[in-house]
C-alpha cells in the first residue's frame, strides 16, 4: 500500500493522461479520485467525471462521451453535454 501511496504522490505532480487499468474491485476510482483532486485543488478547479463505459451500448457510447444535440439520430434525448466536456469545464452561455 505504501508503494502505491508513493505512485500516487509521483501521479499527481504530473498533467499527462492516465491510464488505470485493473480488475474489478481493486480501488482504480479511489485512486483516480484521489490523483484528480490532489491535481484539481481539491476538486474545484474542475470536477471528477466517471463513467463504466462496459455497460454503454455502441449506439450510445458516442453520445455519452461527446454529447449531442436535441434531434440527433436515434437519440430519443434532448441536447445533453458530454463527458469529455464536463471534466473540461466546457460552460455553456
Amino acid at each position: 500500500m505504501e508503494n502505491v501511496r508513493k505512485l500516487i504522490s509521483k501521479l499527481t505532480r504530473t498533467r499527462n493522461d492516465i491510464i488505470i487499468v485493473g480488475e474489478d474491485g481493486v480501488g482504480k476510482g479511489a485512486i483516480a479520485k484521489n490523483i484528480h483532486y490532489q491535481n484539481s485543488n481539491g476538486g474545484v478547479d474542475l470536477p471528477f467525471v466517471s463513467v463504466n463505459l462496459s455497460v454503454i451500448d455502441d449506439k450510445e457510447m458516442e453520445a455519452v462521451l461527446f454529447g449531442f444535440e436535441r434531434g440527433a439520430e436515434r437519440l430519443p434525448y434532448t441536447s445533453k453535454r458530454g463527458i469529455f466536456e464536463i471534466a473540461n469545464g466546457v460552460q455553456f452561455l
